[in-house]
């Protein structure tokens, strides 16, 4: 069995995201999620969930030149959100000084405009604004001055914090923090584990069954597209003992019979492609691997690449898994959570089963009398009476208990 402090069991000296806010976008109006360790958003469908999942992908792309234009190709804009005013921010923990950043887009006639931005250094009353920006104008804090001064060598339709990342004079090395805090964020959606027959059918390519171009990779791509690369760089790019590791974990899933999981290069040249062996067995490629197989190879590959990213967020990491996986992977992400945030979405009562902590981890998303997003905590007392007659939060949820262990709500 893996040595479960080798998988990141301290927070490493790498900046955090340890707050996430989120307001008009969808059902929310406002909500506020704390991402210390392993924070779980359960709820109902259209409660919110997956909305706070896309959110942190907006705030990961956010330090983009074209930024503006991904949220309108990729995110449909503000036609599918239902405001005309999008808000969000993330406060930042670990190398320094808590940073506290914020922006908010606008929607006039058919434009999209970026109303404000603001970075704060420090916490409570001694957060001291370095970067304030309003339709008016932007000002940015002079060490020299000691206080904000006007800032004019910035384009409207971008943000200006990426623009200064390049001065590495104090204050602006909270600049350079913040963008990579940002950027260091790590969204995945349920993997396309789309079976190698209804592929062909249907001419839809996927990236984790088929074959992709040998290239360096940190970590896997959204919905699993560049699995194979991310086992190439597991098994070659990292120490003999860390693969070694690495093929434990999967043992602890798929059975010990696993002997090996390996990148065969395609005869074509360029390409490497999936396999897994099994003992006495010849090696299976990814074509021919069960859907649950797939997912588990995937989610293996995100937690053992081990990156210097600020926040981890899966929406719906159960789908395809078995009950007993669930189990495994639960551990995993509760391992992981001790050196990095992990945001996890989901409806899965068995996942929920499996927490060790559901009243630190669970947040609940509920919807209120005008269809608002609310988030709830569990009240710890509560939930330790009615654990001695169930097994956890997830049976407890599904016999209709779920109120009698509902804590405040979160502001």
């Amino acid at each position: 069995m893996p040595k479960r402090d080798k998988v990141q069991n301290k927070k490493d000296e790498h900046d955090r995201i340890a707050e996430i806010r989120v307001a008009g976008m969808r059902s929310i109006e406002l909500v506020v999620v704390r991402t210390d360790g392993l924070a779980v958003l359960l709820g109902e469908n259209g409660s919110g969930k997956s909305t706070i999942v896309e959110a942190c992908e907006l705030l990961r792309k956010s330090p983009r030149p074209d930024f503006l234009d991904t949220f309108h190709r990729h995110h449909a804009g503000f036609n599918s959100l239902g405001s005309d005013a999008l808000r969000l921010g993330v406060t930042i923990v670990g190398r320094g000084p808590a940073l506290r950043y914020d922006f908010s887009l606008l929607h006039e006639g058919i434009h999209t405009v970026i109303e404000s931005e603001e970075l704060r250094v420090g916490s409570g009353k001694h957060a001291r604004p370095v970067l304030v920006r309003t339709r008016s104008g932007a000002k940015i804090l002079s060490p020299e001055r000691n206080r904000l001064v006007a800032y004019k060598g910035y384009a409207p339709e971008q943000f200006l914090l990426p623009l200064l990342v390049a001065r590495d004079d104090a204050p602006y090395a909270s600049f350079a923090r913040t963008v990579r805090a940002l950027e260091g964020i790590e969204v995945h959606l349920p993997f396309e584990v789309l079976p190698y027959w209804s592929r062909k059918a249907y001419n839809r390519p996927s990236g984790m069954r088929g074959s992709a171009y040998v290239q360096p990779t940190d970590r896997v791509e959204l919905l699993g597209n560049d699995l194979a690369n991310a086992f190439y760089q597991l098994k070659n790019a990292r120490s003999p003992e860390h693969w070694r590791e690495t093929l434990e974990y999967i043992k602890l899933g798929l059975g010990d019979e696993v002997e090996d999981v390996s990148t065969e290069g395609d005869p074509g040249g360029g390409e490497i492609a999936l396999n897994i062996t099994f003992s006495g067995q010849r090696p299976e490629p990814a074509t021919a691997m069960s859907d649950g197989m797939l997912a588990y190879l995937a989610l293996i590959a995100v937690l053992r690449l081990e990156n210097q990213r600020s926040l981890l967020v899966f929406d719906e990491p159960d789908l395809h898994l078995h009950p007993h996986l669930l189990r495994r992977v639960v551990d995993f992400f509760e391992t992981t959570a001790k050196g990095q945030p992990v945001l996890i979405a989901t409806q899965s009562d068995q996942f929920l089963d499996a927490l060790a902590n559901p009243s630190r981890s669970a947040h609940i998303c509920r919807l209120d009398d005008q269809r608002r997003t609310r988030l709830y905590r569990l009240d710890a007392s509560s939930l330790e009476r009615w654990l001695k007659r169930y097994r956890g939060i997830g049976e407890l949820r599904s016999e209709g208990y779920e109120d009698f262990v509902l804590g405040e709500e979160e502001s």
